[in-house]
């Protein structure tokens, strides 16, 4: 089988041909011009055909334009690198055509392995895209959850009451987002709240960069601690309840602490934190050396500091935000007084108890039978325009109970009323403003009961109110003359 190679007159391609027929003609497959066969070819430098690559080059096939039955196949061989070109005999040749399938099949399985790589990288690339676009949609949560693992995920409706625990003493609250408008009344409860918990105030606001007024739209503080060792320094158990006006992020929170411990207990996260000592109040001697190393934000817009034995604190980590540790009664006077603008609780067991029947010595004796019955007292007050409503409570052990001390009350007052207002008018000596007061408070007093709470309410104006708030401060102000003021109580030393 003689093989010998011809030059394109048109692009000088260099093809080869295998048993060449002079006088055929066929187009070149490298630039399609119109090729005779001459008589006379350079013959290869081996008769004999090179064995073929196991990876064999594509071949074209070239058309002979003056018998469309037959077919030349060539390869187009570069120039820098030959490439074999293999022409059929017009008429054909068996043995070439069984020769040249294997190759046809090598090529298509190399097809077949190209196209197999080129699927394999479109697969990658799409999982590479599936797994971005996971990120930035559904698998966003995943990676929310990274960033604020170590923060509880409350609703940020949570009631600040339900932090009131069971064993609390007495508990005060104040809205300061209702007092906003009154600054007589706000300025001094601000001034109150910074000598009881300056350390926490200053500690929330520092890296959250929020003023006391954003962070504090309502506080309950919750002492633990019986009354008569209350006054020793350094020795109340408190709580302290913040609800925040605007949400805080509470990681800034805790870096405002001079240090913090996270620590994990039913389920909650919470901190021990230590505050800056320098930020304390040194003229609210009853809270000095007074720490809430506890810190706990149920979610963005609660913090509960305290100084109660965290292993203690299971009902307040347990605790949904919403249901009151406080049962019964007291609970039930508690959500009634919550909802004034300020408001005080004392819970009626232990000593209190021991103090309110000394005082009830000169009632009768069916009266101080039925105020025994009483679990918890309450005073509130609420900003009306120019108006301050007041109430009071008393939580009984039932209804009926505490049907029967509204309708004493009832007629005690009705006897009471004329020598209440008198005392006002005497009082006015002492304190201006003080007659006004009493007598806007006789001319208004309501008795009634509601479920096991019985309850009294008034009404005063702003400007009475002003005025003795005015004149509390201007005797607060004074040096005491001649020794302690009659009546003022004695607490221990130490």
């Amino acid at each position: 089988m003689a093989i010998v190679t011809i030059h394109c007159p048109e692009c000088d391609a260099v093809l080869r041909l295998t048993n060449p027929q002079p006088g055929k003609k066929g187009k070149c497959p490298k630039c399609a011009a119109l090729i005779t066969i001459p008589d006379e070819a350079e013959e290869a430098e081996s008769i004999q055909p090179k064995p073929r690559p196991a990876a064999p080059r594509p071949r074209v096939v070239a058309q002979v334009a003056d018998d469309e039955e037959d077919e030349v196949e060539a390869e187009v061989e570069p120039e820098v690198r030959p490439r074999r070109m293999v022409a059929a005999a017009a008429d054909g040749d068996d043995e070439q055509a069984e020769e040249e399938r294997p190759r046809r099949k090598k090529l298509k399985k190399k097809r077949r392995s190209a196209r197999s790589a080129s699927s394999g990288k479109g697969l990658l690339i799409g999982l590479i895209v599936a797994g971005v676009l996971l990120v930035f949609s559904g698998g966003g949560g995943l990676a929310f959850w990274l960033l604020s693992s170590g923060q509880n995920r409350g609703t940020g409706k949570e009631d600040p009451l339900a932090y009131v625990a069971a064993d609390t003493t007495v508990a005060f609250g104040l809205d300061f987002a209702a007092l906003a408008g009154q600054p007589e009344i706000k300025t001094p409860a601000q001034n109150v709240l910074k000598g009881m918990c300056g350390e926490l105030l200053n500690g929330c606001t520092k890296e959250t960069k929020l003023s006391v007024d954003d962070l504090v739209q309502q506080v309950v503080v919750a002492n633990h601690t019986p009354l008569d060792q209350a006054n020793r320094p350094g020795t109340g158990l408190m709580t302290v309840v913040i609800k925040s006006r605007v949400p805080f992020n509470p990681r800034k929170v805790v870096e405002g602490f001079v240090s913090a411990e996270k620590k994990k207990q039913n389920g909650k996260v919470f901190y021990r934190v230590r505050a800056d000592p320098s930020q304390r109040n040194p003229g609210m001697a009853a809270f000095a050396g007074v720490d809430l190393p506890t810190l706990f934000m149920p979610s963005d817009r609660i913090i509960v500091a305290t100084n109660v034995d965290e292993r203690q604190l299971d009902w307040m980590f347990g605790s949904d935000g919403t249901a009151l540790a406080l049962a019964g009664p007291s609970g039930e006077l508690l959500r009634k007084a919550g909802q004034g603008h300020a408001w005080v609780l004392l819970p009626l067991d232990g000593k209190i108890k021991e103090q309110m029947r000394q005082g009830m010595a000169m009632l009768p004796p069916e009266n101080r039978a039925l105020l025994e019955q009483g679990k918890a007292a309450a005073l509130w007050g609420n900003l009306e325009g120019q108006q301050v409503k007041i109430g009071a409570g008393l939580a009984c052990t039932d209804a009926n109970a505490a049907k029967q001390i509204t309708d004493t009350m009832q007629r005690e007052w009705a006897k009471q009323k004329d020598q209440a207002a008198g005392q006002g008018a005497a009082l006015e000596m002492f304190m201006p403003g003080v007659g006004n007061l009493v007598k806007e408070v006789a001319d208004s007093t309501r008795i009634s009961n509601e479920g096991a709470v019985a309850q009294f309410s008034a009404q005063v104006s702003m400007k009475s109110l002003t005025a003795v708030i005015n004149a509390v401060q201007q005797r607060a102000a004074q040096p005491p003359q001649g020794g302690r003021p009659p009546g003022m109580p004695v607490f221990p030393d130490g």
